[in-house]
């Protein structure tokens, strides 16, 4: 769409990448909550000709800031520290989006943000879609035999449709994928591949965005 973007991480974080960020060369910065912890990209809310240009400030899956902060990710709740790094005026809104995010994690996640209900327009919209329906099956072997999951996606019967499965456990995902893959021809087997956040970027092709994905997922594509 010729929008330069930059995506920080453990990997691209450099003191180079973050003069370009301050000089204004990116207009789409995307970073993870860790980053309240590096002073270089603490010292960009100092910058004038940064924080004057801030649009917005959007977060993706934004049900995490309440769901992780209190958990494993302490950093989500650092998050809170934009409100006093952002100049006063004009303010900057911050965006918020999930499918996930019930009334109780909504709340907790606007106090996190000091967002307040009187300036927060909170838009709704119904996951009932005609595409996607709902299907219980009782289990009848263990979970680890995996069992279960090759007779709902009934890999013994030849190639199936594209399917995408979450798992608890980046263990479990790896594992479900070989197991899998050993039920198809040879000629699909490398058509199912997971993905999860521990992932190096050299594991996967160039075309392959698993590694940018949090969840923890195995994935078969036609």
């Amino acid at each position: 769409m010729g929008i330069e973007a930059v995506n920080v991480n453990a990997d691209t974080a450099s003191s180079t990448l973050f003069k370009d960020i301050a000089s204004g060369r990116y207009r789409v910065i995307v970073v993870n909550p860790e980053l309240m912890n590096d002073a270089r990209f603490l010292e960009l809310w100092k910058a004038p000709k940064f924080t004057s240009r801030l649009f917005n400030i959007s977060f993706d899956e934004a049900h995490c800031i309440s769901q992780w902060g209190e958990a494993f990710r302490s950093e989500y709740l650092e998050m809170t520290r934009l409100r006093w790094l952002l100049p006063k005026n004009p303010t900057t809104p911050f965006y918020l989006t999930s499918a996930t995010m019930p009334d109780a994690i909504l709340q907790s996640t606007m106090a996190t943000l000091q967002m307040r209900m009187d300036n927060t327009t909170i838009i709704k919209r119904s996951n009932d879609r005609s595409n996607i329906h709902l299907m219980v099956l009782e289990m009848q072997h263990s979970a680890a035999s995996f069992l279960d999951l090759d007779r709902v996606l009934r890999l013994d019967r030849g190639k199936p449709p594209s399917f995408l499965v979450f798992m608890n456990k980046c263990s479990e995902t790896e594992a479900y994928a070989k197991h899998a893959r050993k039920l198809l021809g040879p000629e699909d087997q490398d058509k199912i591949v997971w993905f999860h956040s521990g992932m190096s970027r050299c594991f996967c092709s160039p075309n392959d965005g698993f590694i940018l994905c949090r969840r923890v997922a195995v994935k078969y594509v036609v």
